[in-house]
């Protein structure tokens, strides 16, 4: 399934997502080709958590716990225009049941995968996560994708000073209907909009705003 996003704003990056949320697009404002990216096929409790923050010299660091002790082989996919994902060269750590991978080249939009190989050799694919990344300005980086769990929505900011920061979901008709402000503080901050999983089924906006500048603008299509 594919929507289109506010026209005359710029190019959008889209997925489609399992459960709850059937499609997240992400107007990015910028010179970007449209993408669509295909849901994951992770069984649920594989994958924890899937996030990402920035790292020094200009990199990216995703961050992923597996949920369950089995024994898998882990690869990052990376795709540019959110159709075709290929293996991503990177650094790969592993300490304390947490997984670590260094993206040292990251674009303006990034969209990222998690592909787990089993024994048998079946693969399995993680919701995927798609990054913002600015060069500058306030902002380091913004993310959004859906919990692993209970398919509410994250939203991860890296910072370059402190700043007042609005999540906002609105419906069709410009409503407000979940919000959630925060003193957001140099660095990483990490937010879950908890609740965002149950609202009634249709198309909504998620509009996340930085001292008053919009940052990220988000169409969700929730299915039933």
């Amino acid at each position: 399934m594919e929507t289109s996003f506010f026209t005359g704003m710029g190019h959008m990056c889209r997925f489609i997502c399992i459960a709850i949320f059937a499609v997240i697009s992400i107007n990015a404002s910028l010179n970007e080709t449209p993408m669509t990216i295909k849901k994951g096929t992770l069984p649920e409790g594989k994958v924890a958590s899937f996030r990402a923050e920035s790292a020094a010299n200009s990199k990216i660091m995703l961050k992923w716990k597996p949920s369950l002790q089995s024994e898998f082989s882990y690869a990052i996919e990376k795709s540019r225009d959110g159709e075709k994902f290929i293996p991503a060269e990177g650094k790969m750590l592993s300490s304390d049941g947490e997984f670590t991978w260094i993206d040292g080249s990251p674009r303006t939009i990034n969209c990222y995968r998690i592909k787990m190989t089993d024994k048998t050799g079946q693969h399995f694919y993680s919701k995927v996560l798609v990054l913002q990344y600015y060069k500058t300005g306030q902002v380091g980086l913004v993310t959004a994708t859906p919990d692993h769990f209970l398919n509410n929505i994250n939203v991860d900011l890296n910072l370059k000073e402190d700043a007042f920061v609005t999540m906002n979901i609105i419906d069709k008709d410009n409503q407000i209907i979940l919000q959630r402000k925060e003193n957001a503080k140099e660095g990483l901050n990490q937010f879950t909009l908890n609740g965002s999983n149950k609202i009634t089924p249709g198309d909504y906006y998620l509009n996340v705003v930085v001292n008053g500048a919009d940052k990220l603008m988000v169409h969700l299509e929730k299915s039933n």
